[in-house]
């Protein structure tokens, strides 16, 4: 199992105090591997880093990478795995967007110093945690700490900063306390960003906004038993995606979750757990800002609802740990489209999500422990039903003049390919691993962990009804098979002295991949140009990769960090898969003084190498190698006091990345189809103050 656990600089109610009263600071943001048992390595990542969204921050990460379609909503990929492949969670409830056009990914709700944890898991991952993903899954928490017996806490922060290019501006403020029995936390924050420029000076269109608050509160309301409770409010506005054909002009999220703990003094069961969880997303798009809106005025109002439940048992059996349980949960989409043709008056209503509801429930065990003095064990599975259907299948569409008038069922079975005309489908899915680690010495641990995981199509790939994508247009197919992945992993873990090493091979073989592809190729709209539309086929496809870690102890204070990743992807017919991140190498030479003030300075560098295994079938153009530095620093210039300074892209240099889609229509200074380039050369400042 392989984890990095990211525990917030928001985190004001985990630490402890000798003194009662006593005030306590907050520390940066720090980045844990927990790839194995009893290994950890850490480092800072800089207050810069900590302001952006969530996935920007975890893109620093091996295995991670980010696909985007404007300067924001940047969408995790695991491992050449992306969408809601990866699965998010908040406080155990399963987060999903509410844009059919994925605007609005769960990560890039958050940002990293509004978090008390985050935990990735890639490989084998845990089966108590909801229905598997054959991409990974991103773990998010709030949970708060209580303090020790007898102590009292209080604690904040406050932070600002500030981006050169795009004008990116961005505040937090932090409060909360603990004591034995009771803790509490408030969050919120705001940022804000223009158009950037490139590297050869080339302006690109970014603006957008967001808002986000929470409240977390925990409490021993009798012997033995203890109530979580968070809620979290999210507002974005007028964000502009180049790679679609409109914006966002909203998205508002609320989140509620709940959990109620009973630890019992027993030897058996040692923990029961009862947590629920609600969610809702109310998003608009349209095209006013676009150059399209001339020819027609489109807007999109949708929807995403989701609400879980689970029950979770611990208990000490045969040496180890047995976590047992049952989870269900019940998610509803709709989103209805309405255009206006501008020369005839003519308005259409289609639903591109027509009224879709996914209903699961399933059942899960996992044992962990030491087998022998230096084996330990972990083995799991889990048996999840799942339903999906769409309540406005026979709903009357327009697509476009190219296409006429037709049904949403009509649709799926002529253009996406759908074998039957009932939407309905059900789902039983079978998924469990079992990870083996082993310590070589004191210094030194191995593991090996195998999976067999079971992921049923989502909602989008099923039930799409021509709605806007990236090149094109999006089509569902309702029976699509659910994709089963096997996988391998081999990981190594230790220590040489000072230095830090990790490394990671892993091989899997996916039966039914859900391939992304295009299915038809035909005027939509009528205006003469053919147009793209992309939809998804089931087709058997290998992945293979690998991950490694340096952190190399060099002088006093000095240090050298490395991180290696590299995947490929192939369907067995020998094709290369679509969005598939190309090699990256990144390493930074960092100074840390031992003054009280603890100054730091990094010099770094991140190289991605060409990518030109491509799927020219989904649309993808090879992207050039690429090698961008940074410089940053900073130091507490007072006490609780401290300032950070940085510049992004230090050359200039003028690069996109691979997993950035092009821009769909000319704005700024760029042309329909052109790459979109990232930001050049920035010069950032932040400062925080904790009490």
């Amino acid at each position: 199992m392989y984890r990095l656990l990211l525990v917030g600089a928001a985190s004001v109610v985990s630490a402890v105090s000798a003194q009662s009263l006593e005030t306590h600071t907050l520390t940066p943001l720090q980045v844990s591997n927990r790839a194995l048992p009893a290994s950890e390595v850490s480092s800072v990542l800089a207050l810069p880093e900590q302001q952006q969204e969530l996935g920007k921050s975890l893109n620093t990460l091996p295995g991670v990478s980010l696909r985007q379609q404007g300067a924001h909503g940047g969408e995790p990929v695991l491992r050449g795995l992306g969408w809601e492949r990866v699965t998010t969670q908040y406080n155990g409830l399963q987060l999903y967007g509410a844009c059919p056009s994925r605007m609005d990914p769960p990560v890039s709700m958050f940002t990293a110093d509004s978090l008390q944890s985050a935990m990735i898991e890639l490989g084998p991952a845990s089966v108590i945690h909801g229905p598997m993903s054959t991409g990974g899954r991103i773990l998010l928490s709030d949970e708060l700490n209580f303090a020790a017996p007898g102590e009292k806490i209080y604690a904040g922060s406050a932070l600002a900063g500030y981006g050169s290019n795009g004008k990116d501006r961005t505040g937090s403020l932090t409060s909360g306390g603990a004591s034995d029995h009771l803790a509490w936390q408030i969050d919120a924050g705001a940022d804000e960003a223009r158009e950037y420029t490139s590297g050869d000076n080339q302006k690109i269109p970014a603006g957008g906004s967001s808002q986000h608050a929470s409240a977390q509160f925990k409490s021993k309301i009798a012997d033995a038993w203890t109530l979580d409770l968070s809620t979290r409010w999210i507002y974005d506005q007028d964000i502009i995606y180049l790679s679609l054909p409109m914006d966002s002009r909203h998205s508002k999220t609320n989140l509620y979750t709940g959990k109620l703990s009973w630890t019992p003094e027993g030897e058996s069961l040692t923990e029961l757990s009862f947590r629920a969880g609600a969610g809702t997303v109310d998003h608009l798009m349209d095209n006013r800002d676009k150059p399209n809106r001339m020819m027609m005025q489109a807007s999109t109002p949708s929807t995403a609802d989701s609400y879980d439940a689970g029950i979770l048992g611990k208990w000490n059996i045969q040496g180890g740990e047995l976590r047992s349980g049952i989870d269900g949960s019940i998610l509803d989409r709709d989103a209805l489209r309405t255009r206006k043709m501008t020369a005839t008056g003519m308005t259409f209503e289609d639903p591109i999500w027509p009224d879709l509801t996914r209903e699961q429930i399933g059942i899960f065990g996992e044992w962990e422990g030491e087998i022998s003095e230096k084996l330990t064990l972990r083995a799991g599975a889990r048996l999840d039903q799942i339903q999906s259907d769409a309540g406005k299948a026979d709903a009357v569409i327009v697509p476009g003049p190219g296409i006429g008038k037709t049904t949403v069922n009509d649709a799926w079975q002529t253009v996406g390919g759908s074998t039957r005309s009932d939407p309905a489908q059900e789902d039983t899915l079978v998924s469990a691993n079992l990870i083996l680690s082993r310590n070589l010495s004191d210094n030194w641990l191995a593991q090996i962990g195998l999976s067999r995981t079971e992921a049923g199509p989502n909602l989008t790939q099923r039930y799409l009804s021509f709605g806007p994508v990236p090149g094109g247009y999006g089509i569902g197919t309702p029976t699509l098979d659910p994709e089963t992945k096997y996988e391998i992993e081999l990981r190594s873990e230790g220590q040489i002295g000072s230095h830090r090493l990790g490394f990671a091979a892993f091989v899997s073989r996916m039966d039914d991949y859900l391939l992304p592809t295009t299915v038809a190729m035909m005027d939509v709209n009528g205006d003469g140009n053919i147009d793209r539309i992309k939809g998804t086929v089931n087709q058997d496809a290998e992945m293979w990769g690998l991950e490694a870690s340096l952190h190399m102890q060099i002088g006093q204070g000095l240090s050298l960090p490395m991180n290696f990743s590299w995947v490929r992807g192939q369907t067995t017919a020998g094709d290369d898969l679509p969005e598939i991140p190309p090699m990256e190498f990144d390493a930074a030479l960092r100074w840390e003084g031992s003054q009280e003030s603890h100054p730091y300075g990094e010099f770094g560098m991140r190289f991605a190498y060409k990518q030109d295994h491509i799927d020219s079938a989904f649309g993808e153009d090879e992207t050039p190698s690429f090698a961008v530095l940074h410089l940053r620093g900073g130091m507490e210039v007072l006490p609780g006091w401290i300032i950070e300074a940085g510049i992004e892209n230090l050359l200039d240099r003028e690069y996109h990345e691979h997993l950035t889609r092009e821009a769909l229509l000319p704005l700024g200074d760029l042309a329909a189809g052109d790459e979109v380039p990232a930001p050049g050369r920035s010069f950032t400042l932040s400062t925080r103050i904790n009490w």
